[in-house]
């Protein structure tokens, strides 16, 4: 069984949830990973793909600023300018992601 901890409001100190604990190795692990994952969109289906989940998260979206105060403890209104602001950069990144195939954005980076 997975250690788990809990999510403190730390507006209020109520707990909202919990959360799996990994370890730093494992975090770093499966961060390298992510470097040599090979999506199976090209430009074009990622920034159909961004502006579904755009489209999806305005959908639930009062939902989402709603669990993001209870986690965090910041103001509904804030929380909703944030979601607003991330349905802007997954619009803003699906325009991206249409014209990246003709951007050679190759690396050799790996984390240490």
């Amino acid at each position: 069984m997975k250690e788990l901890f809990n999510v403190v409001n730390p507006f209020n100190g109520e707990i909202v949830g919990v959360a799996p604990v990994f370890s730093y190795d494992k975090i770093d692990d499966l961060i390298n990973k992510s470097f040599d994952y090979k999506s199976p969109y090209d430009g074009k289906g990622r920034g159909e793909l961004l502006l579904k989940i755009a489209d999806a998260l305005k959908t639930c979206k009062n939902e989402i600023a709603s669990l993001m105060s209870n986690e965090s403890g910041i103001s509904l209104s804030q929380t909703l300018n944030e979601v607003e602001r991330s349905i802007v950069v997954l619009k803003e990144a699906s325009a991206t992601a249409n014209k990246i195939d003709e951007i050679d954005l190759s690396s050799n980076y790996k984390c240490i």
